[in-house]
């Protein structure tokens, strides 16, 4: 794994802090969680240590895993509207519980396969529930495909080319994912500088 591998972590944290200029401050938590934990497991594995920080190798590497994966969660809830629902937090806790059962049953590719079902009913559901309001009039779609666009990108290098160089960019278009996800509640442009009409 290369330094490049480490301090592509470091792209999360943009994100984070526009969830935190937005005022969704549940998303600018959880992605700077995210960021902390991935960089601490890839500096671990980069020095090679089987304790770092006080905890094994496995440990980091499952935590790592988990919060990984979780970052689908965060992009599914603006892909279903759900951003400025009360059923947010809902779908929040339950993506987790659905996360952490997929990888307890059968690793990263079962808890993806969980994921991809649990996306499919939460944005059926949402459709069937209120279909009207989807997605939110104030709600920049642009913004909401190029998220979901990234994220299927990065998922892709995961899954296909998951090599020490090519898993920094995984990172990347990830985070970049989630840009794009927050950056739709955001009125005036669209794609960061195009004006909306």
């Amino acid at each position: 794994m290369t330094a490049w591998t480490v301090f592509s972590n470091f792209a999360f944290v943009i994100p984070a802090i526009r969830g935190f200029l937005l005022g969704e401050f549940s998303e600018g938590f959880i992605l700077l969680t995210i960021f902390i934990i991935s960089f601490l497991w890839h500096t671990c594995y980069e020095s090679g240590d089987s304790v770092c920080h006080g905890q094994s190798f496995e440990f980091w590497k499952l935590l790592d895993d988990f919060a990984a994966l979780y970052v689908f969660v965060v992009i599914l809830v603006y892909l279903a509207a759900l951003s400025k629902s009360r059923l947010k937090p809902a779908a929040y806790f339950v993506g987790g519980v659905v996360v952490y059962a997929g990888q307890l049953a059968g690793g990263d590719k079962t808890a993806i396969i969980w994921i991809s079902i649990y996306a499919a009913i939460v944005i059926a559901l949402r459709l069937m529930l209120d279909w009207k309001s989807y997605p939110y009039e104030d709600l920049d779609i642009i913004d909401l495909v190029a998220g979901g666009l990234f994220s299927i990108g990065g998922l892709l290098i995961y899954a296909l080319h998951n090599t020490d160089t090519m898993h920094g960019w995984w990172h990347v278009l990830l985070s970049v994912g989630c840009y794009f996800a927050l950056e739709s509640l955001h009125h005036r442009y669209t794609l960061i500088f195009w004006r909306r009409k």
